[in-house]
């Protein structure tokens, strides 16, 4: 029963917080901003009157339109908004059509995740942490061992789990807040109720990487698992681009993308002007953040929880699979 409300909670709160407003907002730092403006706007009104078409409480509907219209989103800053396709913000747009659709191959993303150092990417690779963060869960739910072992060692997988989670925040983003990136999620629906803090006799036990498993690629490839009593310290910087300018299409002026059954041609916008995205003023808002905005690529959080982690948050099927197996057998 558990496990079934705290997925049910987790529906709840993914509703609320991918309404309408988490897109970057302004096309300012646009190549083509009349363009972008245009597109965005009839990408939403579309996407109103496909919800409004929906019944109460119908789930599916709600979530297929979300899908199609940040799929057409990402055509609209492919299209007139290239030059911003590694920055944050736009990584943060992929991971809305990765939590609002159902069985993503995160591969089919057009530049998600962004490559290490990219021209005007996130100083954060955001889609490197949740790339890590699918592999982690997923491999979670059996830790590779059969059954009567995984009974066994429960605890060791649980906690190896929680570790590897931590690695994939705090080694990839050092400097970044762990808040804008997970931290705070993980640590209401996993940490606290299954008991992180004890956790360091069975870290000492156990090898997470090879034992495991958790240092496979298929599984994340971690190398680092903290215990409680050795997790870095906090990192305490916002997401920010790194300032470097993209000056051309980054697949040429025009190229294909292929989502579930969709394919969608794209043909880049004329370079009109060249803006750098650490220059980019961006007005977020979100049923959980008041609005903001920041004129030098970092976000600054509003009165309640960042937009960042709403986005990052796990599939509520991934999740519901590494909960309802771990409770299952606790029970």
């Amino acid at each position: 029963m558990r496990s079934i409300h705290l997925v049910a909670l987790t529906v709840t709160a993914v509703q609320v917080e991918l309404a309408r407003g988490l897109w970057y907002g302004t096309s300012s730092g646009c190549v083509d901003r009349p363009g972008f403006k245009l597109c965005t706007q009839r990408v939403y009104d579309s996407g109103v009157d496909c919800r409004n078409d929906c019944g109460d409480n119908d789930d599916d509907c709600y979530y297929d339109c979300r899908c199609l219209e940040s799929q057409h989103m990402i055509n609209c800053i492919a299209t007139s908004c290239w030059n911003e396709v590694y920055s944050c913000a736009y990584q943060r747009q992929a991971l809305e059509l990765r939590a609002v659709c159902a069985d993503v191959d995160m591969d089919q993303i057009p530049f998600f995740p962004a490559p290490d150092n990219a021209p005007g990417g996130c100083a954060c690779n955001i889609g490197q942490v949740l790339k890590k963060q699918d592999l982690i869960t997923s491999h979670a739910v059996d830790c590779g061992l059969p059954e009567t072992e995984l009974e066994q060692d429960l605890r060791g997988c649980q906690c190896c789990t929680m570790s590897a989670l931590i690695s994939s925040i705090w080694d990839t983003c050092p400097d970044t807040d762990p808040n804008y990136i997970t931290a705070s999620y993980w640590n209401e629906t996993l940490f606290s109720p299954y008991d992180w803090d004890t956790c360091g006799p069975t870290l000492r036990e156990y090898d997470c990487a090879n034992t495991l498993g958790f240092g496979a690629d298929s599984a994340g490839g971690i190398k680092n698992f903290y215990s409680p009593d050795n997790v870095p310290e906090n990192g305490t910087g916002p997401l920010t681009n790194t300032g470097v300018s993209i000056t051309t299409p980054i697949s040429g002026s025009t190229f294909t993308w292929t989502f579930g059954p969709s394919t969608y041609a794209i043909m880049a916008a004329a370079n009109a002007t060249t803006v750098s995205s650490a220059n980019v003023s961006a007005t977020v808002s979100s049923a959980t953040t008041a609005s903001y905005t920041t004129g030098h690529g970092a976000q600054e959080t509003g009165a309640g929880e960042s937009a960042a982690p709403i986005l990052l948050k796990p599939s509520i099927r991934g999740l519901f699979t590494l909960l309802g197996s771990t409770l299952f057998l606790l029970a």
